[in-house]
């Protein structure tokens, strides 16, 4: 959707993107002009000084050569001398700005003329021939100026007939963006101001539209056709939603004015069934009132029955929670019989374990003796060899001793074997009361565990009677529980039977309570709807002349 703000935004956009057009335009205006400028000022204008000094310089030279000829003074010479100094940094200069091979030509006719005044003006009045360097000043040197003066006015005229050109290009392109500029204006003017008047004129003409519907609409006026338009703006949006009120507003208009000629029909018709509908609401109220009366005795009798069953449900009850509790002992005995049980099974099992733990234990400590008189033989055979290496000792002391300084090293080795020996049979010595002291224990432990054998032997047959004791209780305890479960079946189904008749004569009683509640409420109703209804008669009355004033303000309203 194009909306109002865009529609504004475009007008400016369109507006200043002309602006800038134009900036555009002067600037490359501008931008040529000033290259045109810049020839003039940076190439042309030098050229021209410089031609103009060069030309300027050769007349110079040229009087100087005449009066150093003409008066021999030697300052004509100095100077002229000088002079060529300052043609040499123009020659430079020009070279630089134009450094094109017509230049250079020009440079080398500058040297040959200079050439030509040092050999044949200056050479031959330096060797006393006055005469025939004046001579060949006249009719070479000076001609041979002359033309070179020539070619550089020409040149200095052809300069300042391209700076002319180019300052009238640049009038030119002056006057041409200065008449490009005044017609950009012009035209950007005319367009903002056209850009305006559509906008204004897109926005105004249709807000002048609905304001004259929105009169006609206050003044009652809803005939008019739908507004026609084909923007899409908020315009178009509020053009739209007019049309949508004044459909709404006159549809609105007929449907009121013809449901207020229904109520005005209806109302008279209505107070008439109201009339009706209070007469017979009296009849109804008196023998409700009779109704009422009976419900009040019969609903009494019903209660003192409700009150007896309750009694005779409270006892049952009572009985059936006895029977029930019976029930849930005798259960927590059962439950205590089985798990005791369960434990009598577990401690006979292990029992047996402990029984073959013992037997194992036994056989071990069994091996376990035997394994220590082993160690007590192998003890006795290692001090046999601690006895005998000790008496092998002594000999070879014995032996060294007699074999004098030869023997010393190895009485050494008897010695270390000596101690070594006695080291052994200490160590031996110890072995074997260490072994000693096992057999002893080992003897001990063999006892008790042949006395813990026979002592679980017969806690083992203990128990096993004691769980024959458990399973016969277990089936006493069966027999009871299912007695009592008899029992309070029958109690529950009695307590059943009796909480459904209490219920029956409660639901009679409550029936019989609510039906005379019901008949009072509905005599007190009878009443209220009589009341009602002269109310009602009242307001269908107020109702139908409400209509007739929404039908004479409805009429205002103009929809066909």
């Amino acid at each position: 959707m194009k909306t109002i703000k865009i529609k504004i935004i475009s007008g400016f956009v369109v507006v200043i993107s002309l602006v800038m057009i134009m900036g555009v335009i002067n600037f490359i205006s501008t931008q040529i002009t000033n290259q045109k400028a810049a020839i003039v000022v940076d190439d042309e204008l030098p050229l021209l000084n410089l031609y103009e000094a060069i030309n300027f310089n050769m007349n110079e030279r040229t009087s100087l050569a005449r009066g150093y000829l003409l008066y021999d003074q030697k300052a004509y010479y100095n100077a002229f001398t000088s002079a060529t100094d300052d043609i040499r940094v123009l020659e430079k200069q020009l070279i630089a700005l134009s450094p094109h091979k017509s230049t250079q030509e020009l440079v080398d006719r500058v040297h040959a003329w200079e050439q030509l005044m040092d050999k044949q003006v200056f050479s031959q009045y330096d060797n006393e021939d006055k005469e025939r360097a004046i001579d060949n000043f006249r009719k070479i040197v000076e001609p041979v100026g002359l033309q070179l003066r020539t070619t550089l006015n020409e040149l200095a005229t052809t300069r300042v007939e391209n700076i002319s050109t180019s300052g009238e290009d640049i009038i030119k392109s002056g006057s041409r963006a200065a008449i490009i500029s005044i017609g950009l204006t012009v035209g950007i003017i005319v367009i903002g101001i056209a850009v305006a008047l559509f906008i204004a004129n897109s926005l105004s003409r249709p807000i002048v539209r609905v304001v004259k519907r929105m009169k006609s609409i206050a003044d009652g006026d809803l005939t008019h056709e739908d507004l026609k338009t084909r923007s899409k703006d908020e315009v178009g949006v509020l053009i739209h939603a007019v049309n949508d009120m004044n459909k709404q507003i006159r549809e609105m208009a007929v449907e009121i004015g013809t449901a207020s000629k229904k109520v005005t029909n209806r109302s008279k018709g209505l107070s008439q069934s109201a009339m009706e509908v209070n007469i017979s609401s009296e009849q109804v109220a008196v023998t409700m009132k009779e109704l009422a009366l009976a419900s009040e005795s019969e609903a009494q009798s019903a209660a003192q029955l409700v009150d007896s069953m309750g009694l005779l449900s409270d006892n049952i009850h009572d009985a059936n929670e006895h029977g029930r509790q019976a029930n849930l002992v005798t259960d927590e005995v059962l439950e205590f019989i089985v798990k005791g049980n369960t434990a009598m099974n577990e401690s006979v099992s292990m029992m047996k374990v402990i029984d073959e733990n013992v037997k194992v234990a036994v056989k071990k400590v069994g091996k376990l003796d035997k394994h220590s008189n082993e160690i007590s033989q192998l003890v006795n055979v290692i001090s046999d060899i601690a006895e005998q290496t000790n008496l092998l000792a002594l000999n070879a002391a014995i032996e060294a001793a007699r074999a004098g300084e030869f023997g010393k090293g190895f009485a050494v080795v008897a010695d270390e074997v000596k101690k070594l020996a006695e080291q052994v049979a200490k160590s031996v010595s110890n072995i074997t009361g260490i072994v000693s002291t096992i057999q002893i224990e080992t003897n001990d432990v063999v006892d008790s565990l042949h006395d813990s054998f026979e002592h679980v032997e017969l806690g083992t047959k203990q128990i096993e009677a004691t769980g024959l004791a458990f399973e016969s209780i277990s089936q006493a305890v069966h027999q009871v529980v299912k007695q009592i479960q008899i029992i309070s079946a029958d109690l529950t189904e009695i307590a059943g039977n009796s909480e459904i008749m209490n219920h029956s004569i409660a639901n009679i009683a409550a029936i019989t309570e609510e039906a005379s509640a019901g008949i009072e409420e509905t005599a007190a109703s009878a009443s209220e709807t009589t009341n009602s209804m002269n109310k009602i008669v009242e307001n269908v009355e107020s109702l139908s002349e409400v209509a007739v004033n929404l039908d004479h303000l409805i009429r205002r309203f103009k929809v066909s």
